[in-house]
Parts: C-alpha cells; structure tokens; sequence
C-alpha cells in the first residue's frame, strides 16, 4: 500500500517538517532535563544551606552556652566602676610596695647590727617582693576584661594573699626572734602557705570561704609567740603590727561581702592600710 500524503505537500515536504518536529521536541526535552537538572541542584543547595544554617546555628548556641559557663566559673564580676577603683588602689600600692622595698633594704644594709646585715636585708627583701608581688597580681587581676587570662590571675591574686602573710613573718622571724622561736615560727608560716597556694592553685573558687579563714588564722599565729614578741620587739613596732592585723581583719569582713557593690574596693583600701602599718612596723624594728 503506497503512503498517503497530504494535500498540497509533496513526501519530501513533509519528511523536512516531521524531523522539524523531532528536532523541536529534542530539543525541549533537552531543555527538561537541564531544567529538571538545575531544578534538582538547587534543592540540593537549598537543603544544604538549611543544613549549613542549621549547623551555623547550633554552633552559635553552643558558643553561648560555652561562654554562660565560662562566666559562671569566672570569679565574681565587678561593676567597670569598682574595677576601676579596684586597678587604681593596688595599682598605687605596687608602687609603694617598690618604695617600701628600697627603703628597707637601704636601711637594713646601713643601719643593721654588725654580723645581722644578711639577715636584715635579706628578709627585708622577701617582705618588699612579697607585697610588691601581691599588688601587682590584684592590678592585673582587676585589669584584665573578664575573658583571657583573667581566671588564671584571679588564682595568683588570692594566693598572693598567702605569700604577703608569710612574708610579712620573715623580718620579725629571720632578725628580732631568732634566737628564740624565729625559725620555728619561719617554717610553720612558710609551710603553710605554701599549702595555701597549692590548695587554691587546684580548688580555685571552692576554696573561698576556707581562704579567708585560714588568711586571718595565719595571721593571727603571731600569737602563739607573743611572750618573746613583747620581751623583743619594740613597743612602737610592735602597736604598728597589731593595729595592721586589725586593719587586715576587719577589710577580710568586706572581703566576704561579695554581692555588696563597692565592698572589694573597701577591702582594697583596709588591705593598703593594713600594709602601710605593717611596713612601719618592720621599719622601726631597730
């Protein structure tokens, strides 16, 4: 049977329009199939952005989260005013602390008995670096902004509490009592800051409430030599040292005081009252 071709169109005329059509329609379909393609890529995109922000987001909160931890373990927050008032008082006091060890050393070396000298300088020198030492360590602390290194300093300032007392003993210990109960008194001091700063180096904050009592107990042990303290030290020395217990006792009330604005920056100041009266007191040992 021949085939039947339409009116008015010759066989070839309409083979050119038929591969017309299929080369149309290959075309669209190509055209489909990047649009499924491309339609297909970018849910894929979308569903991975989603992903990504998703991911971004839980990052995010991960971070806050981290950072609300990392502040609850900081140790307590201060206004910028009492850190300011903080940094400005024992700022000055390292600075004292420079002039109190020069004048001690440059008096133990001249005036000192004949064959003490060593001893006077010497213990005169820990004293000065002791309390040069610990405000320099509360400058920084309270300096620093609440991130960084600020947890490691705030360690180095309450153990340098423990330092200043030991090395406020050693004058009187290495020089005046000596011969008597000095070096017993030396190690027992010595031993137990040592132990301090060790405790407070590994328990940070927990040891808190225990540190205060053990700054004003150790303090406080000069008692247990006070027969040979009044026999030997002089009498204006010796006021001086009380009156500097005091001043350091009543500032640990404050001290304690820690959801009471302002209450650290009154510590600081009976802190550097209680460091001016013991210096004296060291100062006119003989």
């Amino acid at each position: 049977m021949s085939e039947q071709v339409p009116a008015g169109k010759s066989k070839k005329e309409l083979k050119a329009e038929i591969k017309a059509i299929k080369v149309r329609a290959a075309e669209e379909i190509q055209q489909l199939k990047e649009q499924a393609t491309q339609l297909k890529a970018d849910l894929e995109n979308v569903h991975e952005t989603n992903q990504q922000a998703a991911v971004l987001k839980a990052q995010r909160l991960e971070a806050k989260l981290q950072k609300k931890q990392y502040e609850a373990s900081l140790p307590k927050r201060y206004t910028i005013g009492e850190e300011i008032c903080n940094s400005i008082t024992h700022g000055i006091g390292a600075g004292l602390a420079i002039a109190a060890l020069v004048l001690l050393v440059v008096k133990g070396a001249i005036y000192a008995p004949v064959g003490e000298k060593g001893f006077y300088i010497t213990s005169f020198a820990i004293y000065g670096a002791s309390l040069f030492i610990l405000y320099l360590m509360s400058t920084l602390y309270h300096a620093l902004t609440p991130y960084g290194a600020k947890k490691v300093f705030a360690v180095f300032d309450h153990s340098c509490i423990y330092l200043l007392i030991a090395g406020t003993y050693t004058p009187f210990c290495l020089t005046v009592l000596r011969p008597t109960v000095g070096w017993w008194l030396f190690g027992i001091i010595w031993g137990l800051a040592l132990a301090g700063m060790t405790f407070y180096a590994i328990f940070g904050k927990k040891m808190r409430a225990l540190s205060v009592i053990t700054y004003i107990l150790m303090g406080w042990l000069v008692i247990f030599a006070i027969k040979p303290m009044v026999q030997i030290v002089p009498s204006f020395s010796l006021k001086l040292l009380v009156w500097g217990g005091v001043a350091y006792t009543v500032g640990c009330v404050f001290y304690a005081m820690k959801k009471v604005r302002w209450t650290h920056s009154i510590w600081h100041v009976f802190v550097m009252l209680g460091s001016i009266l013991h210096f004296f007191s060291i100062y006119y040992l003989f």
